[in-house]
């Protein structure tokens, strides 16, 4: 099994690995608490060297492609996983390269000048969902009480909005273009008012 434990902060993150023990018994009780049915394979966690840290954070590189040599994924953005969307990013960057590999090995030409349409194309939509994977967490980590509620509203009304949904996910897999701020301030309306989601482009 994998579980998964967030930490809102990195100051709350350092505090715990000042502990004698760096964080495990905290990490061990909360799972515990998260997952009770678990909690005798929990108790056999002995070190933290069985927990993956993954941090909550996104960067990007500088630049992306060089002579002869292209980065993508994780290589040359980190996004925040509270969507979920590092290994999309990696698949869209994928086929966006190949294109434009194809068309520069028929050329005979790999300079940096020839892959950075690649770049180009690729770093619209990696800024837009590393935006929303903050946007997401802040959302969903939130004490707030009345973001709270405007959260868990805006996940039973979602499959509701279905233009707003189609529109996201094409945007995820690298169909449509990043939308502009007021498709997004529309989108993320409709998410809590389906009633407006005609209001949506198609």
């Amino acid at each position: 099994a994998r579980l998964y434990l967030g930490l809102r902060t990195d100051s709350e993150y350092d505090q715990l690995r000042l502990q004698p023990d760096g964080g495990l018994a905290h990490l061990k009780e909360r799972l515990g608490v998260y997952f009770p049915v678990l909690r005798p394979q929990i108790a056999g966690i002995d070190t933290l060297h069985a927990v993956q840290v993954i941090p909550s954070y996104y960067l990007m590189a500088e630049r992306w492609v060089t002579d002869g040599a292209a980065l993508l994924g994780d290589a040359a953005h980190c996004v925040n996983p509270a969507r979920g969307q590092g290994m999309n990013l990696a698949i869209a960057d994928a086929r966006v390269l190949a294109d434009v590999l194809e068309a520069a090995l028929a050329r005979g030409d790999l300079s940096a000048a020839a892959l950075a349409s690649y770049e180009q194309r690729r770093r619209p939509y990696v800024r837009y969902i590393q935006r929303d994977g903050d946007r997401a967490r802040w959302l969903l980590y939130s004490p707030n009480r009345v973001l709270s509620w405007v959260r868990n509203h805006v996940f039973r009304n979602t499959p509701h909005a279905r233009r707003a949904t189609r529109l996201l996910l094409s945007v995820f897999a690298g169909l449509h273009r990043p939308p502009t701020p007021l498709e997004d301030l529309l989108m993320n309306v409709a998410f809590a008012m389906p009633a407006l989601d005609r209001l949506v482009p198609d």
